[in-house]
């Protein structure tokens, strides 16, 4: 079960510490929530621009072709998702 513990000079308890006390513990479920909910995850992609929209993200301009090789980003052409 996960625990809130007081931590860090808190004057109240207020970090929660997972069953699973690792980053695996916290960021398996907010990736988990965030699939569920539309989100789409792409390996191997660099972005190049936020899409905005009266003032809130709508989208993300990606380059899918992305090559990382040698310490070196080469970036091809972008495209959008």
């Amino acid at each position: 079960m996960d625990k809130v513990i007081r931590l860090g000079g808190h004057s109240a308890p207020r970090t929660m510490v997972p069953k699973a006390a690792s980053g695996g513990g916290i960021v398996v479920p907010i990736h988990n929530w965030l699939k569920k909910n539309g989100v789409q995850f792409r390996n191997r992609s660099q972005v190049i621009d936020l899409l905005m929209q009266d003032g809130k993200v709508t989208g993300v301009l990606i380059n899918s072709r992305f090559q990382y090789q040698n310490d070196k980003a080469e970036a091809l052409s972008p495209r959008q998702i």
